[in-house]
This record gives structure tokens, sequence and C-alpha cells, in this order.
């Protein structure tokens, strides 16, 4: 009797911890569907980019704020232009800067 006790305790625990994540489940083109209670929650749409790296072994996911990145790289192009220095600019941000341009010239 205790092994069922046992047993079924340790059910309802997974069932219970399956209630309160969010579970995703990669699809063959290795995407997986953020859900929607997450989704509402952080105001993610489509286009909306996010930073997946790996942190401990876990996959640790956040949103890119791509406009404060990119006042950050207008400005460090404004130094430059304006002091004639040259000023580092990294690879990301001129992604981010191709990315948005892309973007408006879609629009």
């Amino acid at each position: 009797m205790e092994n069922c006790y046992y047993v079924l305790t340790n059910i309802l625990t997974f069932y219970i911890i399956l209630l309160i994540m969010s579970v995703a489940t990669l699809t063959t083109k290795g995407q997986i569907v953020i859900p929607v209670k997450i989704r509402e929650e952080l105001s993610i749409d489509v286009g909306t980019k996010i930073n997946i790296e790996i942190v401990d072994g876990k996959i640790v996911m956040s949103l890119i704020d791509i406009q404060s990145k990119l006042s950050k790289f207008r400005k460090k192009v404004r130094t430059n232009l304006k002091t004639n220095k040259k000023v580092k600019i990294s690879d990301e941000e001129i992604n981010l800067a191709k990315a948005n341009l892309w973007k408006q010239r879609q629009n």
C-alpha cells in the first residue's frame, strides 16, 4: 500500500509541475512555439527578436530590446562622424542595423 501511495504522489507531483510549467515541443524543423500565456504576458508579437543562449546547461531565452541597441549604434556612428575618431562597432550592432533597414524597406 505504501508503494501505491508513493507512485500516486509522484504522478500527482508530475502533473502539478506540468500545469505550472509552460511546455513547448520541438518540431522537425527545429522550431518551438512559445505558449500563448507567455506571449501575451510578455507582449511578444510576430517578428519579436529573442536571444537564445545556454546558461549552466539550460536554454535561456530573453527578449532583445532592438530599439535601445539601435539607439546606441546610432550614437556611436554620430560620435564617429563628429569627432572623426574610430569607434568600435560590434558585428551584432551592424547586423541589427541591417535588419532594421531591411524591415523598413519591406514596409
